[in-house]
């Protein structure tokens, strides 16, 4: 979703684009990426007017990249209290009964940290969270995915676009009220 050459996020919705921005250094363990992400995401979070349970979300990312598993709890639990009170626009379409970003931010740590530094953190005891899924996401690292409706032969277009790679897409940026292409990727 995020392909390297296209480099860090550089506009956007704060809290997403420090996500992002750490997300990706991490993944293609990019250093030069990862310093400015950091610097990002530390700006970020000692911003006054930031979300709490946003802040927590990349203060638990900069936790795991500095291998504080006690922050790194803390701060994970402080994203399912917050969770619950969240009704922003780009989660108005999710379960708020499931903290989807805690669970997202647990196994990404599970993915960059050795299994003895991962073992020091905890899934928070909270009604956003499924202890029973953590442990067979944990039992399962790579999950064989498949979709959960299979339509019929006479609809299978369908089947066969769910199991595409997913694509690469051109990105915009807004400028002077008008939107204009930043790159492409092929």
């Amino acid at each position: 979703i995020f392909p390297h050459e296209l480099g860090l996020s550089t506009y956007g919705y704060p809290y997403l684009m420090a996500g992002t921005n750490l997300i990706m250094a991490m993944y293609y363990k990019d250093e030069r990426m990862l310093e400015k992400a950091i610097e990002v995401a530390t700006h970020f979070v000692n911003k006054k007017t930031t979300k709490k349970w946003e802040k927590a979300v990349i203060q638990f990312i900069l936790d795991i990249l500095h291998k504080d598993a006690d922050a790194a709890n803390r701060n994970l639990q402080e994203v399912c209290k917050g969770y619950m009170r969240c009704n922003d626009y780009y989660l108005i379409y999710s379960m708020k009964d499931v903290c989807v970003p805690a669970y997202g931010i647990y196994f990404l740590a599970q993915n960059y940290l050795s299994k003895d530094e991962f073992a020091k953190l905890e899934m928070p005891e909270h009604k956003t969270v499924d202890r029973e899924y953590v442990q067979w996401r944990l039992d399962n690292p790579i999950p064989n995915l498949k979709p959960y409706v299979i339509y019929p032969n006479e609809m299978d277009v369908l089947n066969k676009l769910y199991s595409l790679p997913v694509a690469k897409v051109t990105l915009m940026e807004h400028q002077a009220s008008q939107w204009t292409p930043i790159r492409m990727v092929e």
